[in-house]
């Protein structure tokens, strides 16, 4: 069988899963227990630190949340994380990580909130750049899966099996490598193995 991918906005990733829309989704989504209540998923194929992307030298304590207005996008699980830490902070929801994006060079927020390696991503290719700085302040962490709808264990297994197939032959940190080695334009050491 031959896969069809289609791109969707992270707010509809789980809809489209229990819509029967998609059969998997593969990309940036978090493993977490309110999640996991209406989806299951694969092992932990990326573990991600959350953090934030702002000017320079403006960030550089958590309890500095309190006075923000921080964008992030919509259907993550940035916001609540946030809000969970700093109950003053303000939150600005935009459909998807560009918008993030054009918001913070906007002014309309004083940083965004995301997976460190989307942050270094997008800021790489952004406008003006050099203003802006992913402080190593780490805001939370948690391992990425492939989703798929509730009950479908022989999916699953098939997936699970996969990943660990990619992790014992060398092929998991190869492609992890070509990412995030030290070749490539956002460089991140590899703190994880995939494994059951």
């Amino acid at each position: 069988m031959k896969p069809v991918f289609k791109t969707v906005d992270p707010a509809d990733r789980i809809k489209v899963l229990k819509e029967g829309r998609a059969d998997l989704v593969v990309a940036s989504l978090g493993k977490t227990a309110e999640r996991e209540k209406e989806v299951d998923f694969s092992l932990g194929y990326f573990v991600s630190t959350q953090k934030l992307v702002a000017k320079k030298g403006q960030f550089k304590d958590l309890l500095q949340l309190d006075k923000m207005t921080v964008c992030v996008a919509s259907g993550t699980t940035n916001g609540p994380k946030l809000k969970s830490m700093a109950h003053g902070i303000q939150l600005v929801e935009l459909p998807d990580n560009a918008e993030v994006f054009k918001a913070l060079q906007e002014g309309k927020c004083d940083a965004a909130s995301g997976a460190e390696a989307t942050l270094l991503g997008n800021l790489a290719k952004m406008p003006g750049k050099q203003a802006y700085e992913v402080p190593d302040v780490p805001i939370a962490s948690e391992a990425f899966g492939v989703a798929m709808r509730k009950g479908e264990k022989r999916l699953q297994q098939q997936v699970n099996d996969a990943l660990t197939a990619s992790e014992s032959s060398g092929e998991a940190e190869k492609i992890y490598d070509h990412w995030f080695g030290a070749g490539a334009a956002v460089q991140l050491p590899r703190s994880f193995k995939i494994s059951r």
